[in-house]
């Protein structure tokens, strides 16, 4: 995964993808919003050029790999598509709040191209009032956090035979142990006791993992126990929750097999334990193990930290401001 990372991190300051591309990303917008004008004025109700540009934009910056940029194009277009299908309560509303939405994303992409992160997170607002006005639920925050990974988990495919057989056994003898320890960590009853016990079942499994994927899971998992350990992260009721999926991740390996869970991992509950991860201070070598891979795949660099004067050291600061 740092192989892929640190190519996030060139592109980050070498910006060359995305300046080839503006001058058609620009030419695109232009005609979006003369469409737009024409729209609200009543000239047309047409907008099907519309969504095709902003579709050729979305592809474009999925191209050049400026997550944040083609998230927000893609809440462009679908809002543009439901003002063309008339499927929106107030048309109004909805094509000025796309007329913002077309004037920010050229904003964004000059700041990324003078050299800042892509940080999809600080475009939350804007998306969340875009989804509104087409009557779609807000994303969170984890929806939008660490835009890379992905990319970074096909970058490590699951070979054939790299599971370990021991694992599902193993696993299926602690399952059992890992309930109590989850029960008695959900009912608050000697909850240092109760992370300690999770974190056995996982050290152990992780200890037996074959493939690269699982390990990092398990890995991120007691990773973020430790932080709730050590006060790091609140013993929250979305963090317990997580471990309750995780129960079901490991219910699945039992029944499949290692490989199987690998080839249709869990992303959502690996970004999740990330997401929280990456929140904690803690000089913890476990802990900062991970949180290294969170910060890759949230498009902050490795050597952010090490260059004080480096425009890109911002990202964690920002990332931490916008996410508090």
């Amino acid at each position: 995964m740092a192989g892929q990372g640190a190519m996030g991190s060139d592109m980050q300051r070498e910006p060359s993808g995305l300046l080839w591309i503006r001058r058609e990303i620009d030419e695109n917008l232009r005609q979006t919003r003369l469409l737009l004008e024409d729209f609200a004025e009543g000239e047309t109700r047409d907008l099907g050029a519309a969504i095709t540009a902003l579709h050729q934009v979305w592809g474009a910056l999925l191209v050049a790999q400026v997550h944040g940029g083609a998230m927000l194009a893609d809440e462009l277009e679908r809002l543009a598509r439901a003002l063309h299908e008339q499927a929106v309560a107030d048309p109004e509303g909805a094509a000025e709040s796309l007329m913002v939405g077309i004037a920010q994303l050229p904003a964004y992409l000059e700041r990324v191209e003078g050299g800042q992160p892509d940080i999809p997170l600080v475009l939350m607002p804007l998306m969340n009032e875009l989804r509104a006005a087409r009557g779609a639920p807000p994303v969170s925050e984890t929806g939008l956090f660490a835009p890379r990974l992905a990319a970074q988990l096909e970058a490590e495919p699951v070979r054939p035979g790299s599971g370990n057989p021991e694992l599902p056994r193993r696993a299926a003898r602690l399952r059992r142990e890992y309930h109590l320890g989850l029960l008695r960590w959900l009912r608050e009853q000697q909850p240092d006791a109760a992370i300690k016990s999770l974190r056995g079942v996982i050290d152990q499994l992780a200890s037996l993992a074959g493939t690269e994927r699982m390990r990092r899971l398990l890995d991120a998992a007691d990773a973020l126990l430790l932080a709730a350990s050590d006060g790091e992260v609140e013993h929250s009721a979305a963090v317990k929750r997580l471990y309750g999926r995780l129960d079901r991740v490991i219910k699945r390996l039992i029944a499949a097999g290692e490989e199987t869970v690998a080839a249709d991992f869990p992303i959502a509950l690996y970004r999740e334990f990330l997401y929280h991860i990456a929140r904690s201070t803690s000089r913890d070598p476990v802990i900062e193990a991970v949180r290294k891979a969170a910060d890759l795949a949230n498009s902050f660099p490795e050597d952010a930290a090490a260059d004080p004067g480096d425009p890109l050291g911002a990202g964690r600061e920002l990332f931490e401001q916008v996410a508090a």
